[in-house]
């Protein structure tokens, strides 16, 4: 009886070690994976930034093309009115 109990005993305990090597082993896997999703999340936070900087690159761009387009439209009606002006 003393030996069954040995035994049993005996296999508690490897079964817990093996156990407890497979739980580190997991606790190591969720560290890397943890690492991996805060570097994501960098990279994303950055991605977001990188839009937003080239959205108002382009919002400026715009802008700009329309002011050339209403200075260039401007000086023409205005040499055009000039123009026609001097005929009456």
């Amino acid at each position: 009886m003393l030996s069954s109990e040995v035994d049993r005993v005996g296999a508690t305990a490897r079964t817990l070690e093996e156990d407890s090597k497979l739980m580190s082993a997991t606790a190591d896997d969720y560290g890397v994976l943890g690492d991996l999703s805060s570097s994501a999340r960098k990279v994303l936070r950055s991605l977001e930034n990188a839009k937003m900087k080239e959205q108002a690159l382009l919002w400026g761009a715009m802008a700009f093309y329309v002011c050339c387009l209403l200075w260039v439209l401007y000086t023409r009606i205005q040499g055009f009115v000039l123009f026609f002006t001097g005929w009456f």
